[in-house]
């Protein structure tokens, strides 16, 4: 296991999914990745409108996706933009800060379809 798979996935919840079959784990992350672009599009709307509490609920909903596949740094990020909302901690969420959950999308997504060899479509 490389360092990048390290920080981007949780290599446990991958292999608990790969014991339920190939075609299961195939059709589960086929479906997150069907399901990112709305989820982050709802994240980038809500942020652009200065609706934090919306951002947050958003940040949640792709937070417990991401988890369900073991996506952790994804889930991390989101976790740290319902935490700024929680806190009251608002003028530290910044463009790069949304901007970072797609680029680690891109990683994680490359990271998935390099250990199971599937299909993603961008």
């Amino acid at each position: 296991m490389d360092n990048n798979q390290i920080n981007l996935l949780d290599i446990e919840v991958i292999n608990g999914l790969k014991e339920l079959g190939d075609e299961f784990l195939k059709e589960i992350f086929n479906l997150y990745f069907e399901q990112y672009p709305s989820l982050y599009q709802n994240i980038i709307d809500n942020f652009s409108q200065d609706n934090f509490v919306e951002l947050s609920k958003a940040a949640h909903a792709l937070k417990g996706a991401s988890l369900n596949i073991g996506a952790k740094k994804i889930a991390n990020i989101c976790q740290d933009i319902e935490n700024m909302v929680k806190e009251n901690n608002t003028e530290n969420l910044n463009t790069d800060l949304i901007v970072r959950i797609h680029e680690t999308y891109l990683d994680t997504a490359s990271e998935i379809n390099r250990l199971l060899n599937i299909e993603n479509p961008d």
